[in-house]
């Protein structure tokens, strides 16, 4: 079995892991959810983990030295949106540089896991999917593995002899399935959990919601005694991904001058109506001079079809006819991407171009809008009110135009 990484204890260290993110408490729900945590945390830990494996736990910082010797590292990732997996890219480029010798596994499942693979600092993806680990994480339930496949992915993380597990999630299941890695060390987001942990990283994600999901991640690292450099999120376009974005382009006519579209959204909520959607992108495409080109998965329902049915300057519908990969390279080519709260907006920005970001719901002003779930980067457009016809506070398609015109004119790009 690896050795524990060799850890110092520098003046202050343990007041730092214990005092990383104080800030808001939460309301009453949410403190009670996290004393059923901690007492059943309290309870299993000793029971996974062994009574003399818990007590020995270290809670202490990480020399450079350490660092360098690291060898093997597990990032409980799972992630299963779009944005998520995202935002969990600019902490693997900083674990990159923190630990340059490790090889960096990452736990995580469906069409999100390749995105993760093709990270430069990620040696390999253990791709598994069990609704299990985000049990009482969100609303939504996914397929859960028989307790005979649980095992075994079990024994295939222990045989892997991790000396560092970062858990992302930061919910009980997670925690759980951290400790019983068995790994030396065990950083993650700790809403009660603690105790499944060596070093844990108060979870003020969405209680406090005052930075990115990137840069609580980052959290992890620092009560490792690690103060990480910001990162851009990571997309991991390839050449055969260019080639098809030119081919693309190239077959269809589409100019120089593209205006990318994402009015779809999973979650009705989220989208704007149809009517001030077409006005808005007509008026946008025609300020630029371009084309526009519709992109996101493919749609469940008539919604997509009635914001085609009403604009105007005929835009290219690529809807669910590109990978996530493909849909990035041809962002990299648009002067703009007008679109609502959805994973295209976060991938968008991830490649680098200006957004005209809708957002509705109780959002009534851009102030509103948490920074835990706001688009990477600072060359954007962000617009909020809501989002349906007829109701106090209303979006307008005027006052989107204008966010649109601006970005076009910063960017020269607008007539």
């Amino acid at each position: 079995m690896n050795a524990p990484p060799a850890v110092s204890t520098p003046p202050g260290s343990t007041e730092l892991i214990q005092t990383q993110g104080v800030g808001k408490t939460g309301n009453h729900a949410g403190a009670l959810r996290r004393g059923i945590k901690r007492a059943a945390s309290n309870l299993l830990a000793p029971l996974i983990l062994g009574p003399a494996f818990f007590r020995a736990a270290p809670r202490a910082l990480l020399s450079p030295e350490a660092r360098a010797d690291t060898g093997r590292i597990l990032v409980i990732a799972y992630p299963p949106g779009l944005g998520d997996t995202l935002a969990a890219t600019p902490f693997l480029s900083a674990l990159k540089v923190a630990f340059p010798a490790a090889q960096v596994s990452v736990q995580a499942a469906g069409p999100m896991a390749e995105i993760l693979g093709r990270h430069p600092g990620v040696s390999e993806v253990i791709d598994y999917e069990d609704g299990w680990v985000l049990r009482d994480a969100i609303k939504k339930t996914y397929p859960e593995k028989s307790a005979g496949e649980r095992r075994k992915f079990l024994d295939l993380l222990r045989e892997k002899k991790f000396g560092i597990v970062f858990d992302l999630l930061g919910n009980f299941q997670s925690a759980s399935l951290t400790a019983r890695t068995r790994a030396p060390l065990r950083a993650g987001h700790s809403s009660g959990t603690g105790a499944f942990l060596t070093h844990p990283a108060r979870d003020l994600r969405f209680t406090e919601a005052a930075r990115p999901m990137a840069d609580y991640h980052l959290d992890l690292l620092r009560v490792l005694g690690v103060e990480p450099a910001d990162h851009p999120p990571s997309i991991g376009i390839r050449p055969e991904d260019e080639a098809f974005a030119e081919e693309c382009c190239r077959s269809r006519g589409l100019p120089d001058a593209l205006i990318a579209l994402s009015p779809d959204a999973p979650k009705p909520q989220n989208r704007w109506d149809a009517e001030k959607f077409a006005r808005a992108a007509d008026e946008i495409v025609r300020l630029s001079g371009g084309r526009g080109v519709i992109l996101g998965a493919r749609p469940e329902d008539e919604y997509l079809g009635a914001v085609l049915s009403r604009m105007e300057t005929a835009p290219v519908d690529l809807s669910g006819e590109t990978t996530v990969f493909e849909a990035g390279a041809l962002l990299k080519r648009c002067r703009l991407l007008l679109t609502v709260d959805t994973g295209i907006m976060h991938l968008g920005a991830a490649a680098g171009v200006p957004l005209v970001a809708l957002y509705g719901g109780a959002h009534s002003s851009s102030e509103h809008i948490p920074k835990l779930w706001r688009p990477w980067g600072d060359m954007h457009e962000i617009l909020s009110g809501s989002l349906r016809e007829g109701v106090p506070g209303a979006l307008e398609a005027e006052e989107v135009i204008r966010g649109g015109k601006r970005i076009l004119t910063k960017s020269g790009g607008g007539r």
